[in-house]
């Protein structure tokens, strides 16, 4: 019962912070999120993108951040550059697909986290 009691107490308030007019979330979010398709069907990858943002000597890689429920499941988004400002360049690779490319993707400061860029990047199957 002590376990319980000590887990309500630690909950509750920051339940209540989180309904505050202005209350910031304790989450992470990413400044780059992008959807990754296929050019010519429009259809999620079979295969798993690979990819990185670039800013100045900043650089971080790509990571899944949501699949579908397919099964296998499909990547969706990728995602980068948590919590982080800035004007990115953006690369992205994919066993079949031509290396995907884009320049001045901006995540702006927001009231509690960053503004994340959201974008779709269209990948050509190679012949």
């Amino acid at each position: 019962m002590r376990m319980r009691w000590t887990t309500c107490l630690l909950v509750l308030p920051l339940a209540n912070a989180c309904s505050e007019p202005g209350a910031c979330l304790l989450n992470i979010e990413p400044g780059v999120e992008v959807e990754v398709r296929d050019a010519v069907s429009d259809d999620f990858l079979s295969v798993v993108p690979l990819g990185v943002v670039r800013e100045g000597t900043y650089q971080d890689s790509l990571r899944i951040q949501s699949t579908t429920i397919d099964v296998p499941p499909r990547v969706v988004t990728l995602a980068a550059a948590d919590e982080r400002t800035g004007r990115y360049t953006v690369h992205l690779e994919a066993e079949g697909y031509e290396a995907w490319d884009t320049a001045g993707v901006r995540a702006t400061e927001g009231s509690c986290h960053v503004e994340t860029a959201r974008f779709i990047a269209r990948l050509i199957p190679t012949p």
